[in-house]
């Protein structure tokens, strides 16, 4: 539930941003992710990031989405060899985080915003990186904790197959050739154990993208 309201949260800002539907449903996940970001990173800023404020916010951009004239570029039928794979990723997703970096760091920073309902101030190594992914992990951590942060990294690893199929189209690539694109990318083991995690690497891919 809580990395579904932020997905929902995301196209919803992403349509506000388009002013109605997107050239590819992807591009609202991109576009709104940002504005998402900034609007949670706002209410950290002033401590103000406690659950109901948070998630009411999410629900509020979710009401956006546009259900309606959504673009996707679907691949061929070979997508289908795909689909093991991801029920195999989804039950990783799911699991508790166990990667060092993602419990201790991402998700630490964000468990204790979750406390504080604002930044945590440290001079630390990590304390000054940009956060724009973990400020979208926080909604889906108020409600699922972990496993929904994790899932929110998920999802984008999902959305970057058909993006980057709507951009093999662009490119004239016939369906077979934009398939084995995405597929070369998305079952690389490194992207398979990233994009199951609450890391922000297969984000950077996507947004990339």
């Amino acid at each position: 539930a809580g990395a579904l309201l932020s997905l929902l949260a995301l196209a919803g800002a992403g349509r506000l941003a388009w002013r109605g539907a997107a050239p590819h449903g992807t591009l609202l996940l991109a576009s709104g992710a940002p504005l998402v970001s900034l609007v949670i990173f706002l209410l950290l800023s002033l401590g103000l990031a406690a659950p109901a404020v948070a998630i009411a916010v999410c629900v509020a951009f979710a009401l956006a989405v546009p259900w309606r004239g959504l673009r996707w570029t679907w691949p061929a039928w070979p997508a289908l060899l795909l689909v093991p794979f991801f029920v195999f990723y989804a039950v990783h997703a799911l699991a508790p985080e166990i990667q060092p970096d993602a419990a201790g760091y991402h998700l630490g920073l964000v468990a204790a915003w979750a406390r504080t309902h604002g930044f945590v101030f440290q001079n630390g190594f990590y304390d000054i990186l940009p956060l724009g992914l973990e400020t979208l992990f926080l909604p889906a951590f108020l409600i699922g904790a972990h496993s929904a942060a994790k899932l929110v990294h998920f999802f984008l690893l999902c959305a970057t197959v058909p993006l980057i199929c709507h951009i093999g189209a662009r490119f004239g690539l016939n369906r077979v050739q934009r398939l084995a694109a995405a597929g070369l990318y998305v079952l690389t083991p490194v992207v398979a154990v990233a994009g199951t995690s609450a890391y922000n690497d297969v984000a950077e891919v996507f947004f990339s993208l």
